[in-house]
């Protein structure tokens, strides 16, 4: 990155020549769009999981190419599932050439559980295990304890539990682990613990996030879709730039959401 140029402005001066790769399917990972083409994931011990709450191929893609578009090194993802945003985060961090170095964090409690590890299991046959830091703990407690390391990223991915107490607390500490100029997405924004968790972002955290338009990242009859969701308040990913720390300004007054 040029000196003196923040990842946001890169991001928006590569966004002006949409900056995209040229993929119309998943096979830059061959795990994955194996998974997407199956319909189902395999487990550490051969047990089939269906792929209910992966993430959607539209959303895949739109994380895919805002990867590739800014070319973050540090990643953070809540909720790891069948691994599907996990894939994508580390084969970018490979297609990108940073070298492996755990610089994808995944949080998920239950990964091991009744999943039976599909995830971690599709990261290891992809060949990414290098490029991962797994947690395996509650995100309410695994996101204070990266703060505690200090560490920082610049594209977090929020798709863990939807009750709200949940979600509100992980957007608090993933507000803090963000790094300025990052941005934080949000999976399932029209659920209703969600549209009240960004509800609360809009009304009382725009002195330090910022709402981007994802339609640069929408490619055909995607974008279309986009356009009809954001039209009538019903966008399931949202995204939130970070553009000051996330401290309360003197003058702050709560308001209600």
């Amino acid at each position: 990155m040029p000196a003196g140029t923040g990842r946001a402005a890169l991001m928006r001066l590569r966004i002006g020549g949409c900056g995209m790769s040229s993929f119309d399917s998943f096979a830059f990972c061959p795990t994955l769009d194996n998974i997407l083409a199956q319909g189902h994931a395999v487990g550490q011990s051969g047990q089939i999981v269906a792929l209910g709450a992966l993430s959607t191929k539209r959303n895949l893609a739109v994380l895919r190419e805002f990867h590739l578009t800014t070319g973050a090194t540090r990643t953070l993802e809540v909720g790891l599932f069948c691994g599907g945003s996990c894939l994508v985060f580390t084969q970018t961090h490979h297609d990108l050439g940073h070298p492996p170095s755990g610089q994808h964090v995944a949080i998920d409690r239950w990964q091991n559980g009744r999943i039976d590890g599909a995830g971690l299991a599709a990261v290891r046959q992809a060949g990414l295990t290098p490029y991962l830091d797994f947690r395996e703990e509650l995100s309410s407690d695994a996101l204070p304890r990266l703060i505690r390391e200090e560490r920082r990223f610049e594209i977090i991915y929020v798709d863990g539990s939807h009750m709200f107490g949940d979600a509100f607390v992980d957007v608090y500490y993933c507000g803090r682990l963000l790094e300025t100029g990052g941005v934080m997405f949000l999976d399932d924004c029209a659920t209703p613990d969600l549209q009240k968790t960004v509800r609360y972002m809009q009304r009382n955290l725009g002195h330090c996030l910022r709402e981007i338009d994802l339609l640069p990242f929408q490619r055909g009859r995607n974008a279309l879709l986009y356009k009809a969701a954001r039209a009538t308040g019903r966008l399931q990913l949202r995204a939130f730039e970070k553009i000051a720390p996330q401290e309360w300004p003197e003058d702050y007054r709560f308001r209600n959401f």
